[in-house]
Formats: structure tokens, C-alpha cells, sequence
């Protein structure tokens, strides 16, 4: 432990300009950034790319703090053990606030690369899509951004999305949602804009004639 200690001392008073107090020289640091080595460097090879403290030399960190000498713009990039032990606590606290941060900005992409690969977006997509403006439509995206946080939504906010056009359009909101949906995959314009009409119609909760029903089942079946 005492080489240990003596090799990072070492080590920040050769790149200080107090030489000879440890403690004064810890004052001349302050704290630049902290980052997550294997987000920042998503083609490295872990662990052989990885970086090593440049107090303690320990290898591999992910978690690395910058410090820069205020006195000669020097910079080390450090592991977590010795910035617990030996730079103080405000940088600490820095240090570890910003990791926190850089931690939930990689989960947030990470579950929303999941999420819209999702059945479930892919839905609320079209959901949003049927509604054209109003304040409808900004609290179904404020939703969806809701959830895309946690990966996608669960079983209970999915069906309060449901709730929601149930309260909206009644039980034609799910013919609505089929409509919609045939709508974006068909490629012929006379029924993309008759499946429109549609959408339009049960919105206003008119009902189908036989005749409509059946030129939808047709283009159902052509899908």
C-alpha cells in the first residue's frame, strides 16, 4: 500500500509545479470532464485498447476522470479509486455526478435503439401519425418519449395509450389503427386515399357501407 501510495504521489508532482508538498500540489488540479471509455471509443478492443490511470497505472478503467493543472495546462486521465483517495472531494463529487450522466445518456440510446426496433413503436408511430395536430397529438408523442427512455413501454402504459384512443375515438379506434396501418403498406394511390377516407370516416364515428367493407377486405387480402 505505502508504494502505492508513494507511486502516485510520484507520479502527480512530476506534472505539478509545487515538487515537493503533495497536498499543495492536489490544489493546482481541477477537474475538466468525465467519460465512459468504451462509449467513446465503441471500435476499441476491450480490454486490450483500453486506458490506464495515470497516477496508479491500473488497467483497464472505463470510468476516466480529465484533470488539468491550472498553473501549466498539464492533463492526466484518471481511474476512480484515485480520484476517491486523493483529489479531493468537489472533484469527486464532479467526477462522479458526470458519470452518472454519461451512464444514463448510453442507457437512454441503448433503450431506444431497442424500442424502436419494437412492435410496440411501431404502433405508436402509426398512433401518432392518425392524429395530424392538436394537443392530441403532442401528449401522444410526450408519451412515447416517456417510455422510449425506459426501453419501451410496459404492459400498464401500453394499455393506458390504448385507454386513451378508446377515450378518443371509442371502439373505432382500432379499425382506425388497421386502416392507418394497410394505408402506409399499400403502394397503389386509389387505395392508399380510400383507406385515408376511411380513417377520416370512423374518426367521425360514421359507419361502413357493405360496399366499403368490401373494397377494404379486398385490399386487406391483396396486403
Amino acid at each position: 500500500m505505502g508504494m502505492y501510495i508513494d507511486e502516485v504521489k510520484k507520479n502527480l508532482l512530476a506534472l505539478s509545479e509545487e515538487k515537493e508538498n503533495f497536498h499543495k500540489a492536489v490544489n493546482e488540479w481541477k477537474f475538466i470532464d468525465s467519460y465512459l471509455f468504451k462509449e467513446n471509443n465503441p471500435d476499441a478492443f476491450w480490454p486490450d485498447d483500453a486506458t490506464s490511470c495515470a497516477l496508479c497505472f491500473q488497467w483497464p478503467i472505463n470510468e476516466v476522470c480529465l484533470i488539468e493543472n491550472s498553473k501549466n495546462e498539464n492533463q492526466l486521465h484518471i481511474g476512480n479509486e484515485c480520484v476517491k483517495k486523493f483529489l479531493g472531494d468537489e472533484i469527486e463529487r464532479q467526477h462522479r455526478e458526470t458519470i452518472k450522466q454519461r451512464k444514463d445518456t448510453a442507457s437512454y440510446k441503448k433503450n431506444k435503439i431497442l424500442f424502436e426496433k419494437s412492435d410496440e413503436f411501431k404502433e405508436l408511430e402509426i398512433l401518432s401519425g392518425i392524429l395530424s395536430y392538436g394537443r392530441r397529438k403532442d401528449k401522444l408523442i410526450a408519451i412515447k418519449e416517456r417510455v422510449q427512455i425506459k426501453g419501451g413501454p410496459t404492459k400498464k402504459q401500453y394499455a393506458s395509450i390504448h385507454d386513451i384512443f378508446q377515450g378518443w375515438f371509442g371502439d373505432a379506434w382500432k379499425d382506425i389503427l388497421e386502416y392507418h396501418t394497410i394505408s402506409k403498406k399499400t403502394t397503389n394511390p386509389r387505395d392508399k386515399e380510400f383507406l385515408n377516407s376511411l380513417v377520416r370516416q370512423k374518426k367521425s364515428k360514421q359507419q361502413l357501407s357493405p360496399k366499403q367493407t368490401a373494397w377494404f377486405n379486398g385490399i386487406k387480402g391483396r396486403i
